[in-house]
């Protein structure tokens, strides 16, 4: 080797790995792009902590035998980018407790001197959610000047069953966790991008997104009625396990939308994993509800199970329970679904003997909404709500409670309504419900199942990014956007007058029902009725719905005021095929130039097997006086109340809106839609 060659060699060696010639030290756990994850499992070993499960999630828990017994949880953090880290928690209080606990933390360097001291307060009770570490300076940062490895340790206070179950750093708090949080920073070939991908999450059947409607009550052979409750809105039922014994059950769903007769057979987890799954695919079943959490190698053996039956693309479902939704494995086979509320305005979340019951209406929203806890941001998550321990008891039912339940369920991952079998007559809706509650559950079911298109577009961007539907608010609690147009501000308090909104940063938000306009970036007070939940939509949404049962006819929604767009998804609803890109994908983009507002409807890109070649849209262009001319693709279009033909448009003066008819256009051709005010 030349004497040049050499020296650059070792210059290169010097910039790379430093003086010294020093590599990095294996550590626990590395940093990637200004983040550090880590799940703090049974590998760790420490004195009086001992692995446990809570709610979602494996951690570690603190119960010492003794005083003796007790030493802190430490682990080790190489940081390639110094700077200042924000530090947090995914923790739980194990028991209840009458004040907060206190955790104690500590980051020394890699001489060993300490470079600083953190506390932190535990106050949730039987929820586990994301805390921040405060230090002494304002901003609550870790400053950490130089790279290399760094120690951390975290005590508890004179405190038992305290659940530490993951920890997250981040330079300069860019990226607070939420929901399980990210997976481990194990390794150096990580970037950040790998950590929030995971494993991709897999879509259940297409029907999920509709309204999937069930029943509860106690089983009597006598008379046939359910025990647990069967998902109806499957063309060809499903099975219940719950029981050691297997009985034949069925419900009727007459007079609601979008819900079919079903038939349910309940039985055990043990039996269902085993040859008995066949016997229910092969007898017509096409999805199971349990209770239990089977764990992922019995879901990959019912999925295997029902595609052997079934078809080898075909997509299966199981809803289960939530205690392995950690295993990002899991997210293979949906859909999760918590046990059920309490149908209370609020009520004490309680652990009894190993199962996590979570409170009350109040309690939902929270996990719905709150990026901190655990629960959050879960794909495809059934939030059920147990109506019938209050229907038994007329003094018990609230009329309100179950109007905002009801309100709100067609904004949740998936709307599944556990309704009791005594709402049910012949006729359809019992007279167990009065008017208001019969039109608000009828407009709930309607709502959702009209907005299809957009529930199932959102799910495809899930499985691309593993971000959920909902995006909640650290700062302003109880409201979250769903999706990229609407936003939820339930109503969580009885006989509320109105509450207090954020509206987050665009140019206005409309509201649903009555078009009332508010500045965005600012909150406001708003008021309330009992028949309208509280629920915005953000200028230049374009939200597209379901006309009837079929996919080729659109009701197109605009709300102008600003641009936006949406990608709508379609494919077959029932196979993997879109693993293999098979789903067509249509643009719709919004924009105002010049005073002019200006649709355009992008040709689809790829396709399914049996996508049709043409659709009919209803494009409605609201918040408009009554324009001078409406062009597509630079040509005149007639002005006509009549929408027998191709294409016309008519302006609804009540509405303030201008509606533009497509019949029977072409799916492959592109389509500029411009209005001349």
């Amino acid at each position: 080797m030349s004497t040049s060659h050499f020296c650059f060699t070792l210059i290169t060696l010097l910039i790379v790995f430093g003086s010294g010639c020093s590599t990095i030290p294996p550590s626990d756990f590395y940093e990637v792009d200004g983040l550090v994850s880590g799940a703090l499992t049974d590998s760790f070993e420490a004195p009086g902590w001992h692995p446990v499960q809570f709610i979602n999630s494996e951690g570690l828990e603190f119960n010492p035998d003794s005083s003796a017994n007790a030493g802190p949880l430490s682990f080790s953090v190489y940081i390639s980018n110094p700077g200042n880290y924000s530090f947090w928690i995914l923790a739980a209080s194990g028991k209840k407790t009458e004040s907060s606990t206190a955790l104690d933390a500590s980051v020394s360097g890699q001489d060993g001197y300490l470079i600083s001291q953190l506390s932190a307060n535990l106050t949730d009770e039987y929820r586990l959610r994301w805390i921040r570490f405060g230090t002494h300076s304002s901003a609550n940062l870790i400053t950490i000047d130089d790279a290399g490895q760094y120690s951390f340790s975290i005590r508890p206070r004179n405190s038992e069953n305290i659940h530490i179950h993951k920890f997250q750093l981040s330079r300069d708090n860019i990226d607070p966790p939420f929901g399980l949080g990210l997976p481990s920073s194990t390794g150096l070939d990580l970037s950040a991008a790998d950590l929030f991908r995971e494993i991709p999450v897999m879509l259940p059947p297409a029907w999920i997104f509709k309204p999937v409607i069930g029943v509860t009550g106690m089983f009597d052979a006598s008379t046939g009625k359910p025990d647990g409750f069967a998902m109806l809105h499957s063309e060809t039922g499903g099975v219940w396990t719950d029981a050691e014994e297997d009985t034949d059950l069925k419900n009727n769903s007459a007079g609601l939308p979008a819900t079919d007769t079903a038939t349910g057979v309940k039985m055990s987890v043990s039996k269902t994993c085993e040859d008995r799954a066949a016997q229910i695919f092969e007898s017509g079943y096409r999805f199971i509800v349990t209770r239990d959490s089977p764990g992922v190698e019995c879901l990959e053996r019912i999925h295997q199970t029902f595609q052997k039956i079934d078809g080898r693309d075909r997509r299966s479902i199981v809803f289960h329970g939530i205690k392995n939704a950690h295993k990002s494995e899991s997210k293979r086979f949906p859909a999760p679904m918590i046990p059920a509320y309490k149908f209370e305005w609020t009520a004490e979340p309680f652990v009894q003997g190993g199962d996590f019951f979570p409170g009350g209406y109040q309690e939902l929203v929270n996990d719905l909404t709150d990026p901190a806890n655990s629960l959050y941001g879960m794909p495809f998550l059934s939030m059920p709500i147990d109506y019938q321990s209050r229907m038994d008891s007329a003094s018990g039912w609230d009329s309100e409670l179950f109007i905002r339940t009801v309100q709100l369920s067609p904004f949740i991952p998936v709307m599944n309504l556990v309704l009791p079998d005594n709402i049910f007559d012949e006729a359809g809706l019992s007279d167990h419900l009065n008017s208001l509650e019969k039109e608000q559950l009828f407009d709930a079911l309607t709502l959702r199942t009209s907005l299809f298109p957009y529930h199932y577009s959102h799910a495809h961007y899930t499985r691309q990014t593993n971000e959920g539907i909902i995006s909640g608010f650290r700062q302003y609690p109880r409201q979250y956007m769903y999706g990229d147009a609407f936003l939820v501000a339930p109503v969580t308090e009885p006989n509320a007058e109105g509450r207090i909104v954020f509206f987050p940063e665009g140019r206005r938000w409309y509201n649903y029902y009555s078009g009332q306009s508010y500045e965005a970036g600012q909150s406001w007070f708003v008021e309330t009725r009992r028949d309208q939940l509280p629920l915005f939509v953000k200028a230049g949404s374009v939200i597209p719905y379901h006309i009837d049962e079929t996919s080729n006819h659109l009701k197109i929604d605009i709300y102008t005021g600003d641009a936006g767009a949406i990608r709508l998804v379609e494919d077959d609803g029932t196979t993997r095929a879109y693993r293999r890109a098979e789903a067509a994908r249509t643009m719709f983009r919004y924009n105002e130039v010049e005073g002019n507002l200006k649709l355009t409807i992008g040709a689809v890109q790829a396709e399914f097997e049996g996508m049709t070649a043409q659709r009919s849209y209803a494009i409605h262009f609201k918040f408009l006086d009554d324009p001078d001319l409406v062009e597509i693709n630079g040509s005149k279009i007639n002005r006509s109340s009549m929408d027998s033909q191709v294409m016309s448009w008519q302006y609804i003066e009540s509405e303030s809106e201008v509606v533009v008819t497509m019949n029977s256009v072409s799916k492959h051709e592109k389509f500029d839609v411009i209005i001349h005010p």
